[in-house]
């Protein structure tokens, strides 16, 4: 991160890739349940799970 756009270096992007469900629990009381799964892709593969 910078504080200048100079600062942006493309070089060193990290790519993703991931899906995700969203269930309305209670419409009314606004509450969702959210699943998500993700990959990190480069030089080492890495995943993660996200319930929220």
């Amino acid at each position: 991160m910078g504080d200048r756009l100079s600062d942006l270096n493309l070089q060193e992007v990290k790519y993703s890739a991931g899906g995700g469900m969203r269930l309305a629990l209670n419409r009314k009381e606004r509450l969702n349940l959210r699943i998500d799964y993700g990959w990190g892709l480069g030089q080492s593969l890495s995943n993660g799970c996200i319930f929220n």
